[in-house]
């Protein structure tokens, strides 16, 4: 990837983010660090395993408890990564598009705070309201009505991003050319993703609203 090249990059998420994105531009607000969000799932994550770990296993087909699991370790790779309070970007529209149609609130981290809490509501467990007022970021996000949306902008260059696992971007920029370049299955761009390093303003990027199925 040259400084010439116009690779346009998009990133999956959910208006529920979109006044934090409009005051700082992207990338420029951690949301996961001022929301203490990882603190606090880890706390709904331990209230459910006391109150019932078997349930908790079973919820949302087991899915839940074993993803929870992995954002607690965040985990940095570029194939299977766990990591949160960066902002990662794709040269994949579908990529984009799965990501902001999957997680409801536009965030992993977020959405799976929000299931925990329902699976606690549901338990019955009244500890779990009073533990969500020491985090009002969170509990005003979680508790949004928000629609998905897709974010691209274009001009980045070497220097403003790393890989998905936060390392130096080269070697996976290289293979993004030759994919790019080549009259191949374009799908194969699902396969890239990157961190965004650089702040970039609101006015240089375009929001793509996402039609609900």
């Amino acid at each position: 990837m040259s400084r010439e090249n116009n690779v346009i990059f998009y990133h999956g998420t959910n208006t529920v983010f979109i006044e934090y994105i409009k005051k700082h531009g992207l990338g420029g607000y951690d949301i996961v660090k001022e929301s203490r969000g990882i603190e606090l799932l880890s706390k709904l994550h331990e209230i459910a395993e006391n109150v019932d770990g078997e349930k908790y296993m079973d919820f949302g087909s087991g899915l839940l408890r074993l993803s929870v699991t992995g954002i607690l370790l965040q985990t940095p790779g570029d194939t299977m990564n766990w990591q949160h309070g960066s902002v990662y970007i794709t040269p994949s529209i579908n990529r984009a598009l799965r990501y902001a149609c999957i997680n409801e609130l536009g965030s992993e981290l977020f959405t799976y705070i929000y299931h925990v809490y329902n699976f606690l509501s549901e338990q019955g467990v009244k500890e779990v309201l009073e533990l969500m007022n020491n985090y009002p970021l969170v509990k005003e996000i979680i508790f949004k009505k928000g629609d998905p949306i897709v974010i691209e902008f274009h001009n980045l260059i070497e220097e403003d991003l790393l890989s998905e696992g936060g390392e130096n971007p080269m070697s996976r920029l290289k293979e993004l050319d030759v994919v790019i370049n080549s009259n191949d299955n374009k799908d194969d761009l699902d396969d890239f993703g990157f961190r965004l390093k650089k702040i970039i303003p609101f006015d240089q990027l375009v929001i793509h609203p996402v039609k609900k199925s």
